[in-house]
């Protein structure tokens, strides 16, 4: 019974004690204290809204990378680009990198400076040099030959799968344009073409590599990939939400043809 009474006597002499302190706070700091409250949760709300429209955007990294083929035409975007002149180019064996200042049609703080790097296409060096440049990709330029796309449409798509399935690019989430060069030939593909017969190639690749992405998710050093597309429906370029994928036609020696890819730098830069 004693212990009962004192119990209650420790519960009464709390409330008397946050009846106290409350009494001794003025209803002017309880004003302020709520403004306080509600400025720190709006700036937490911003902070998380900020942070998923920049995720969904553009990746993590500050540079626009270019990939392809050999004589896709990567190394004279760079400079038309970046110099505004189209150079006679062969094919390279190293990456190059410049600067382009993006226009401001997105407004007047718009404009912007950022790297570009033109990753080698030869299968010899292309993969160690994407290896080199991927961590910093803010966003990733697949250049493909429109005219020659019949004869390198499995090597091309290969590479292109190569690039959507990588662990670190999924994870940047870094939106992915691919490019339809070379549109100012006769023989040149349109880009509408051009991705459903590499769409189709992408249905027999998942299912080649589904084997390799299990080895990968098996090894402790890597991180597996997420598979593309839907299980058990026909592949569609919609379907990479998380490396959302653009077709443009253009023509690297016509520089009005390049509109389309600017604004899209500008876009995700």
């Amino acid at each position: 019974m004693a212990s009962k009474l004192e119990m209650k006597k420790s519960r009464i002499s709390l409330a008397d004690t946050y009846r106290s302190l409350l009494a001794r706070i003025s209803s002017d700091q309880i004003f302020y204290a709520q403004i306080a409250i509600t400025v720190i949760f709006g700036l937490l709300i911003l902070y998380l809204l900020t942070r998923r429209v920049v995720r969904s955007v553009g990746g993590r990294g500050r540079s626009i990378v270019l990939v392809g083929n050999c004589e896709a035409g990567k190394t004279a975007l760079l400079y038309t680009l970046t110099r505004g002149q189209t150079p006679i180019t062969v094919t390279s064996f190293k990456d190059n990198e410049d600067l382009y200042n993006t226009g401001n049609s997105l407004g007047e703080n718009s404009m912007k400076s950022v790297r570009v790097v033109d990753v080698p296409g030869h299968e010899r060096v292309r993969s160690n040099a994407f290896d080199k440049h991927k961590s910093d990709a803010r966003a990733i330029v697949f250049l493909l030959d429109s005219t020659s796309l019949g004869s390198q449409i499995k090597d091309v798509a290969e590479q292109l799968f190569t690039v959507l399935s990588d662990s670190v690019v999924q994870g940047n989430r870094c939106p992915v344009a691919v490019l339809c060069n070379k549109q100012d030939q006769d023989l040149a593909k349109s880009a509408t073409i051009i991705e459903r017969a590499l769409q189709k190639e992408f249905d027999v690749l998942r299912e080649t590599s589904s084997s390799r992405l299990a080895s990968i998710s098996n090894d402790g050093n890597q991180r597996p990939s997420k598979p593309l597309g839907v299980t058990g429906k026909p592949f569609a370029f919609s379907q990479v939400t998380y490396n959302p994928v653009t077709f443009m036609e253009t023509s690297v020696v016509e520089d009005k043809s390049l509109a389309n890819l600017k604004r899209w730098i500008e876009a995700v830069a």
